[in-house]
């Protein structure tokens, strides 16, 4: 089998206002996914690998642009699992689910 090149990756995406996105298959969160050297890579991770290197244990390629398919290397950043919260919370994207909000709720709090 022809080992694939990196450049065969970015030839898998397509540009969708300020983001690069994966045009290949997507997991149930939207991210991209592909298998290269029989490993599964998200592919914002893969993004970052093939332009910076290995990724340290522990750290997570964080978006900028809060786009799960979108793997343009100048929307990414490594974080560990804090800081990705923190950037979700800074965002708004934060949502706490209580008694009063949950979908089953037939009270309110009154």
């Amino acid at each position: 089998m022809r080992k694939k090149r990196p450049e065969e990756f970015w030839n898998n995406t397509v540009p969708e206002g300020n983001c690069l996105v994966w045009n290949g298959s997507r997991n149930a969160s939207g991210y991209g996914t592909l298998t290269r050297d029989n490993k599964t890579w998200v592919a914002s991770r893969y993004a970052w690998f093939i332009t910076h290197g290995p990724i340290p244990d522990g750290m997570l390629v964080c978006h900028k642009c809060d786009n799960p398919p979108c793997v343009k290397v100048e929307h990414l950043f490594l974080g560990d699992h804090d800081a990705n919260m923190r950037d979700k919370k800074l965002k708004g994207r934060c949502f706490r689910l209580t008694r009063a909000t949950h979908h089953a709720t037939k009270l309110s709090e009154a």
